[in-house]
């Protein structure tokens, strides 16, 4: 541990301990089954590297576990199962387009509050510091003025933040259920949104200073019902790896 200022209560001279960029229980779930393999713009490989800092004081770190952290891994795809899914799957879809099916979290039982609560955790992490991945490589993103609001609801100090909608998606496609990525920055609906995908769960949270009606009701902890939606998100993913892989040095040891 190291003293320090607690990144999130905001609270000085804390014990610090050692909080994980994505939580601990995710690289755990990434090892299952074989190595991990970290992908970054100039590398790809296999390593058991933790990203890790000192961020968080004891208080706050279980805050993160039990409101968030916890239920999450519960429900993300795991070596024979995707609970997620599973459970989605024995309920009805309140709606169906030709490649989306829109269920109600509320009638499933699923603890959307949380599930946002994390993935707003962890976007919340890449934007107070940078993290390095491999070769001097860092990784983080700029909430800009939405970073106190944020915080300010992670430390249990506001409600779920007015400027902020979290849509929740479950990708049925084997890629994205298998694979992690840290926050990223997107425009791809007109509005700043801020990614993250986790083994087959695909998060975005919006912001704007005044959110638009139909993303309002799209989102998981506000919207009608808390919509889930599940679709095959395959063409979304590789539109963001394939300049990953363009780009980076593969190992030998993942090359054919």
């Amino acid at each position: 541990m190291r003293k320090g200022r607690c990144q999130l209560c905001l609270k000085e001279n804390q014990d610090l301990l050692r909080s994980h960029f994505l939580g601990k229980a995710l690289y755990r779930l990434n090892r299952e089954g074989g190595q991990q393999v970290m992908l970054t713009p100039e590398l790809i490989m296999p390593t058991d590297r933790q990203l890790w800092a000192h961020l968080l004081c004891g208080d706050c770190e279980q805050r993160m576990s039990s409101h968030g952290e916890n239920a999450a891994m519960r429900l993300v795809q795991r070596k024979d199962s995707f609970s997620l899914l599973d459970r989605l799957e024995l309920s009805w879809p309140e709606k169906r387009t030709a490649t989306t099916r829109i269920y109600s979290g509320a009638l499933a039982g699923i603890e959307t509050c949380k599930l946002a609560y994390f993935a707003l955790s962890v976007i919340w992490r890449s934007a107070v510091r940078k993290w390095t991945t491999l070769r001097g490589q860092t990784s983080g993103v700029s909430l800009e003025s939405y970073e106190e609001p944020v915080r300010a609801y992670l430390a249990g100090e506001t409600g779920f933040p007015p400027n902020v909608a979290l849509l929740l998606t479950v990708c049925t496609d084997f890629g994205s259920r298998n694979l992690v990525m840290a926050p990223w920055r997107s425009d791809r609906l007109g509005l700043l949104s801020f990614c993250l995908l986790t083994r087959g769960i695909w998060f975005r949270a919006v912001v704007h200073p005044e959110l638009p009606p139909a993303i309002r009701h799209r989102c998981c902890v506000n919207g009608p019902r808390n919509p889930v939606f599940v679709e095959d998100c395959e063409r979304e993913l590789l539109r963001l790896v394939e300049p990953i892989y363009k780009s980076a040095t593969v190992a030998p040891s993942l090359q054919p």
